[in-house]
């Protein structure tokens, strides 16, 4: 019961960290919409840092469960001893908040992606001084380097590096775009599988 006890508080500790960094993308949010030029690029930076540390403590989380569950499964002949029935209750009640964090941090990075999506479509309108159809808005979201093809044979000179410049900017945006997508699947997929093993808890 003891190292059981302890992989529990140990998950609930990685739990309350995600918990943590949570409430500093929610406060980075603010930031994201109001931030123009290096402050932006700190303010991503701090993100991607948000994220990266998340990513790492689910990694660990994910093996913390695996260890959870190989020692549950040792004991499953003996599901009416009171001691089990703890175990299961208490892991149970613990992948319930580890889901919860999980929807509160993919909530956020949606957000947050939407924010700086829209903040590329609006730099990329002023790159080229026209508003964009809803077409070529999610073209530009895919591939910043659309804006540059659009318009290099009308522009020579200064005004060429002017639109370089912007492009640059505007695929610094996609890669944090791309970082994002990459980390919503990811926690999307791990939240069905904490939803299957939360079912089969309240099953057991």
């Amino acid at each position: 019961m003891q190292d059981f006890s302890s992989t529990i508080a140990t998950c609930q500790s990685h739990i309350k960290s995600i918990d943590n960094q949570i409430d500093n993308l929610i406060r980075l949010k603010s930031e994201v919409i109001s931030s123009t030029g290096q402050e932006e690029r700190d303010v991503s930076n701090k993100i991607n840092m948000i994220v990266s540390s998340v990513q790492n403590t689910q990694n660990q989380m994910d093996k913390l469960i695996k260890e959870l569950k190989a020692m549950l499964s040792m004991e499953e002949g003996e599901i009416n001893d009171p001691e089990i029935r703890i175990k299961n209750n208490l892991f149970g009640s613990m992948l319930k908040k580890y889901q919860n964090s999980c929807l509160r941090f993919q909530k956020e990075e949606s957000e947050i992606k939407n924010i700086i999506e829209t903040k590329l479509v609006r730099a990329a309108e002023i790159a080229v001084n026209q508003e964009l159809t809803e077409e070529q808005k999610k073209e530009v979201v895919e591939n910043p380097q659309m804006i540059q093809q659009m318009y290099e044979n009308k522009l020579t000179g200064a005004a060429h590096i002017k639109l370089q410049n912007a492009v640059r900017d505007l695929e610094e945006r996609h890669r944090d775009i791309k970082k994002l997508e990459k980390s919503i699947m990811q926690v999307h997929n791990m939240i069905i599988e904490l939803s299957k093993l939360v079912s089969l808890q309240g099953e057991m």
